[in-house]
């Protein structure tokens, strides 16, 4: 009996130790599923991650005209809504947190897309953002909700990170009630949010490309998230990284090659002529320089038959009969990178910003015995016009008229949106000039606005024809303003004689306006550039067909007056023997035009660019950059 019991306690003994080690297995094993089940949900997150950017950098980098409708549908959110289903069938909260914050991303930057492109026809990215920070009416702002009125903006920020707070917070203690990481009324919120935005994407891109004339921005809209997320991302380093840099003019730092290549185009001379003002006799007293708002060379009928006859006939009149080039780009784009680089004959608008003080028209005109006059249509007060352009194009500051200005002074009526119509500016400048006071040396830059969204048509005497059209009619309404500007400024032998040089151009190429272009694309295209003087001479050898950009004129205009060129321009006098043209857009990409090519070369700072081109060349024009802009 003892044996018995004894065998029987070490069989229960042994029994309960067997029992112990398969509960210990089953809790190993447990664990083990455990952390697997967490290594396929990093991986599938990974996996999801890298497969969306490498999506969205494909569509990018091969779609000429944007991204494609279907991308909301196979990309933005099918990434929340997989992140969704791992948080249904793992029960992983972070997934479900991760899910809830995709969501909230891509509904707010699909909103932010949709207003952005209605109120500035650009994509949502930092370079936008900047750019409506810098042509904000800031003053209006302050005068209606206060002199710190951008501190509204943080309650706006916190109300929205804190819904964003409250939900992901719900999502990471749902599984406690109901044992569901996700209910499915918020799945059901997920696809509404989801259906909706696929939904409208695409039926704005199908309603425009149905369109007669398809609106070029449409695609914005459908821009991939990871390309916006990286763009203001990239955006941001850029400008971390450029303000810790140096920019400045060093050439002992431009490599052989490429200084051999700048020179072997007349692109760059590794000998400037420094800044010093030479006292040689100026060809002219008096300079007058007419910057057209987005006027391109193809909405000349001259130059473009595709345009209807009798829009522009003053415009066409005048580039047949005087010094007309063919080949002129705009160096940058929208109208205060156009204006700067046409005064400073510099390319990148923004790094000016960041390193006023290099010479310009003004400053060096001034030193020469000139005054400087800027007219301008729009407010002062839009985009800090007053305060960037005084500070980076110097002269005095009585000599700047703004829409304000010509109001309290000439009481001119407000026409147009952004300010006076052209009409009126033409006239007030005129006021201004036929002073017996005005100087008998002067720089005078004038802006106009009338072809500027929303357009106007001015009725006035012989302007009344009329082209079912508000871009064709508010084109033919300036032709009209235009020509009554320059007759009555010939007609005053004080203002244009042999010593008068009128140059009329554009202060960029179209970013809008009907699209009898013929382009998929708003890059920098051809300008006009016509020299109206009746002394010629001094222009003697000008090739009308020779390629060159808005940085070639201030040169120019600097040698004719009896100054010499600084080594901080980029561009060169137009009786150089430089023939081709570089222009500058946002997105640090770079724009190289000549007679040997019909498409324009595209080079990135990092030397990269066109393929079929040489690494050589394609080094040669970012060097020829960074030369000027150092980093």
């Amino acid at each position: 009996m003892l044996c018995s019991a004894m065998e029987c306690g070490v069989f229960n003994a042994r029994f309960q130790g067997e029992g112990r080690g398969f509960a210990g297995d089953e809790i190993l094993m447990q664990k083990v599923k455990y952390l697997l089940r967490r290594g396929v949900v990093v991986m599938t997150m990974v996996m999801l991650m890298f497969i969306s950017v490498s999506l969205a950098v494909l569509l990018a980098k091969y779609s000429n005209a944007g991204y494609i409708v279907a991308w909301p549908a196979l990309g933005d959110f099918v990434l929340p809504l997989c992140f969704v289903l791992l948080a249904q069938i793992f029960r992983n909260r972070v997934c479900a947190v991760i899910a809830v914050l995709l969501a909230f991303v891509n509904v707010i930057l699909r909103i932010a897309t949709f207003i952005i492109r209605r109120e500035t026809f650009m994509p949502f990215g930092l370079d936008t953002l900047i750019l409506l920070w810098e042509h904000a009416d800031h003053k209006g702002f302050q005068a209606v909700l206060g002199r710190y009125y951008y501190l509204w903006l943080f309650p706006l920020l916190a109300v929205a990170l804190g819904v964003m707070i409250f939900f992901c917070t719900r999502a990471w203690y749902e599984s406690r009630k109901r044992r569901r990481v996700i209910p499915n009324s918020w799945i059901t919120v997920f696809a509404l949010l989801f259906a909706v935005s696929i939904f409208s994407s695409t039926f704005y891109v199908c309603t425009t490309a149905s369109e007669k004339e398809p609106d070029q921005y449409s695609m914005a809209l459908v821009r991939p998230t990871p390309v916006i997320v990286a763009d203001i991302a990239g955006g941001i380093v850029d400008m971390a990284m450029s303000s810790m840099s140096e920019c400045g003019f060093f050439p002992e730092d431009l490599p052989a090659d490429s200084a051999e290549l700048l020179e072997k185009h007349h692109i760059f001379n590794r000998k400037p002529q420094g800044c010093e003002v030479s006292r040689e006799p100026s060809a002219y007293d008096r300079v007058i320089i007419i910057a057209v708002e987005s006027l391109e060379l193809a909405f000349l009928r001259s130059f473009n038959p595709a345009m209807p006859e009798g829009v522009t006939p003053y415009l066409d009149r005048l580039c047949r009969e005087n010094i007309s080039f063919k080949n002129c780009f705009t160096a940058a784009q929208p109208t205060s990178w156009g204006l700067t680089a046409l005064m400073m004959s510099r390319l990148d608008y923004r790094r000016e910003l960041k390193n006023p003080g290099n010479p310009s028209l003004f400053s060096i005109s001034g030193r020469l015995g000139f005054e400087g006059f800027y007219f301008s249509p729009v407010s002062g007060y839009f985009g800090r016009n007053r305060e960037t352009y005084m500070r980076l194009w110097g002269g005095e500051i009585n000599n700047y008229f703004f829409s304000e200005d010509w109001r309290s002074r000439f009481n001119a009526k407000s026409r147009h949106t952004w300010g006076i119509s052209d009409r009126e500016l033409f006239g007030s400048v005129l006021s201004v000039l036929e002073k017996e006071d005005c100087p008998k040396q002067f720089i005078a830059l004038i802006s106009t606005i009338d072809i500027h969204p929303p357009y106007t048509r001015v009725i006035d005497g012989k302007c009344k024809k009329e082209f079912n059209s508000p871009f064709l009619d508010s084109l033919h309404s300036f032709d009209h303003h235009l020509e009554y500007f320059l007759s009555r400024l010939m007609k005053n032998p004080e203002l244009y004689n042999e010593r008068t040089l009128i140059v009329l151009t554009a202060d960029h190429s179209a970013t809008h306006g009907e699209n009898y272009l013929k382009r998929k694309d708003f890059n920098p295209e051809r300008i006009p550039l016509v020299f109206i003087t009746p002394n010629r001479r001094p222009l003697e050898g000008l090739d009308v067909e020779k390629y060159c950009s808005s940085i070639d004129l201030t040169p120019t205009l600097v040698r004719l007056i009896g100054g010499k060129t600084p080594r901080t321009f980029m561009g060169r006098d137009l009786r150089e023997k430089k023939d081709c043209a570089i222009a500058w857009t946002s997105g640090d990409r770079i724009f190289f035009y000549d007679r040997s090519r019909e498409e324009p070369l595209i080079v990135q700072l990092d030397g990269t660019g066109n393929a079929d081109e040489p690494d050589a060349f394609r080094k040669m024009v970012a060097d020829y950059f960074r030369l000027y802009y150092r980093k």
